[in-house]
């Protein structure tokens, strides 16, 4: 059984321009922010990931997807894709203006979320039996294996703990921590889906180091910082709002050591 998701992206790229096109005048015409995302959010988003808990997204899919989502941002601007290239504007420029969720995060939110339902079943139902199934007298063809469902928790799970720096011995299956909602959202699932910088998505863990004058907001997994100038905590808080990116604090990190 190949896991080429090409024939439903297809669907669902014709599936979030139909609905974009339902309500282009609306959106086009608005010009409060909030309601214009608002609406991106709860019609296009649903349309273009629409049966994502199921899907074994690759990188070149989880590419595709963003490439349609940016499509549609670009017509709700009213910015083609010549004009991008030729003002030079990036991505996170748009992604800013727009305050659109990031599709592909919400294709694994939403993955994370029905993982942990589907676990919790205790009725001997079909969902559950044939995701704890595992064959035994099939072997995985030759060469790199396709990708599976269950891989992208797996993999998931293994970043976290290795940045935790959590040995082995203590390490939790995926499939273990699934049935407790509250500790699988708290590791996998971050806390705001608005986290796209540069066209670079997925969960980046924020360190806020408290310098004198200045918070300087670092990406371990980005070789970029952001630094803003502020005077008080108060004025952090104001200005991380408006950024719509909020701090996944790293187990074992000394705040103030950093600050000195």
């Amino acid at each position: 059984m190949m896991n080429d998701l090409a024939p439903e992206l297809s669907r669902r790229k014709r599936a979030a321009w139909g609905t974009f096109k339902s309500i282009e005048d609306v959106v086009k015409r608005t010009k409060n922010i909030r309601l214009r995302a608002h609406l991106f959010d709860s019609t296009i988003i649903p349309a273009l990931t629409y049966a994502a808990e199921t899907w074994s997204l690759r990188k070149q899919d989880e590419r595709s997807l963003a490439v349609i989502e940016r499509a549609v941002e670009r017509s709700m601007l009213g910015v083609s894709r010549i004009s991008q290239m030729r003002q030079r504007i990036r991505t996170s420029d748009l992604r800013q203006r727009s305050k659109i969720r990031d599709a592909v995060l919400h294709a694994r939110i939403s993955k994370i979320r029905w993982a942990g339902h589907v676990m919790r079943f205790n009725d001997n139902r079909w969902t559950r039996a044939v995701t704890d199934w595992i064959p035994r007298d099939v072997k995985r063809s030759k060469g790199r294996p396709l990708t599976r469902w269950s891989d992208f928790f797996t993999k998931a799970m293994e970043e976290r703990y290795d940045a935790q720096r959590i040995p082995r011995a203590r390490r939790t299956h995926w499939a273990t921590l699934a049935r407790d909602r509250e500790k699988m959202e708290e590791l996998l699932v971050p806390r705001s889906s608005h986290s796209t910088i540069n066209g670079t998505t997925g969960v980046i863990q924020v360190i806020i180091c408290i310098l004198k004058g200045w918070r300087k907001i670092l990406y371990p997994d980005l070789p970029k910082f952001l630094a803003l100038k502020c005077d008080g905590y108060g004025e952090i808080l104001k200005c991380y709002g408006k950024l719509a990116w909020l701090p996944c604090w790293r187990p074992g990190f000394d705040l103030s050591r950093e600050a000195n």
